[in-house]
């Protein structure tokens, strides 16, 4: 192979690394954006949890795929996403629900205002 040649196969395989850094990184989006739309993320996070311990059983065996522990990456990661999610979506309830308390315990005293100032005039 001549130099131009080798330089040549050497800018292909920037390529396709480039082309696979992208397709992880669509990936990557894509599953945030299903874990945030998710309803329940506890159940699943199960699933996933469920997923993880079949691959799991999968890469103990001795005849394995390689591609199983690129696999159980994967799903460590997106459990780690939904676990983060989940305490995302805990510290907004617990504000919102401090506000809510918030109000509440404003709302007799602006009534007692309210009727105060009524009473004066």
């Amino acid at each position: 192979m001549t130099p131009s040649e080798i330089e040549a196969r050497f800018a292909k395989y920037d390529e396709r690394i480039a082309s696979l850094e992208d397709a992880h990184e669509a990936d990557s989006w894509t599953i945030t954006a299903l874990i945030g739309s998710h309803p329940n993320l506890k159940m699943l996070l199960g699933l996933i949890g469920r997923a993880i311990q079949a691959m799991r059983d999968r890469t103990a065996s001795e005849d394995h795929d390689p591609s199983y522990e690129r696999i159980l990456r994967q799903l460590l990661q997106t459990e780690k996403t939904v676990l983060q999610a989940i305490a995302s979506r805990e510290r907004v309830l617990a504000r919102r629900r401090a506000e809510e308390e918030k109000q509440r315990a404003a709302s007799p005293a602006r009534r007692a205002a309210e009727q105060d100032s009524e009473q004066e005039r």
